[in-house]
């Protein structure tokens, strides 16, 4: 009975990924020109990525709005055993103006370069408090994303979850900014009052952790980046096989510093993986 011959896409692919004596256990896949491969069409892959991101934020195509990050906020409330937030229209309004006002004199911060606090768009409008919070965000690609990250911030975490606070308002809005497109979020939390012994809380602390960054920049991925994700992580896993199996590379090889060379690749590659990551779909608070 004749032997079946194998697809040559199967060959193909157990060269390139599967140590074996064909490829003298270095797959094709993390010998020097599979690595330029992976780097080449994550590059590529990663700008398609940014493109279609700057993309949806121009065209107003992520699901940031004001009533999801509402929902979004009393839904962790809830998990908090917190009360519900209720949206303020005046409160709506602040947002709206202090948004306003950044891209028409181009900052992005609590106090305007003139020195103006947020506490002003709650007086413009009227809004009586004896407590009140703000929150900024921009360049987001979701509401989950920018959950997350004031979730992950102290101060931020504190305006979202503070018991004081009954009422909240949002604004969201895309500008030019530094003359780039971009995709702004105010959010004032407050409790009515009648203004005596105001508590104000400016959540300035905007430093968030490494995994927070790498949860944000995931919730935020493409389907370009996906991709490339999708090929660093075979390269990682090859180049792990490949370290399972440097006892059955040639002599030469398996003698010198190239022993190590599976260890070395899975190594590189997760480094790059996590930059690719990191430099991907964060947003700044």
């Amino acid at each position: 009975m004749p032997k079946k011959h194998k697809p040559d896409f199967l060959k193909w692919l157990k060269l390139a990924i599967i140590p074996h004596a064909g490829n003298d256990y270095r797959p094709h896949l993390v010998r020097r020109y599979g690595l330029v491969v992976i780097l080449f069409f994550t590059i590529v892959l990663q700008y398609g990525a940014a493109y279609a991101q700057t993309t949806a934020i121009q065209n107003n195509g992520t699901d940031i709005s004001s009533f999801n990050l509402l929902e979004k906020t009393n839904l962790v409330r809830a998990n908090k055993n917190l009360a519900e937030l209720t949206e303020n229209e005046k409160l709506s309004q602040a947002a709206r103006l202090k948004l306003d006002d950044m891209f028409e004199n181009q900052y992005w911060d609590h106090n305007s370069p003139s020195g103006i606090a947020p506490w002003k768009w709650l007086n413009d409008v009227g809004y009586d408090y004896y407590a009140a919070g703000e929150n900024l965000a921009r360049d987001f690609a979701s509401t989950d994303a920018v959950i997350s990250a004031w979730l992950d911030s102290t101060e931020h975490r504190k305006n979202v979850l503070s018991e004081v606070y009954t009422e909240a308002g949002f604004a969201v809005g895309e500008g030019i900014l530094d003359g780039q497109s971009t995709l702004l979020i105010v959010a004032f939390y407050g409790a009515s009052g009648d203004g005596q012994n105001v508590i104000t809380q400016i959540a300035s602390d905007g430093n968030v952790s490494f995994w927070s960054q790498f949860k944000q920049a995931a919730q935020s991925f493409e389907l370009f980046s996906s991709i490339g994700l999708v090929l660093i992580v075979l390269g990682v896993l090859t180049s792990i096989l490949a370290h399972f199996n440097r006892h059955k590379l040639p002599t030469k090889l398996r003698h010198s510093v190239y022993r190590h060379h599976g260890l070395v690749k899975a190594s590189g590659l997760m480094a790059y993986g996590t930059f690719m990551i990191m430099s991907l779909g964060i947003g700044q608070i």
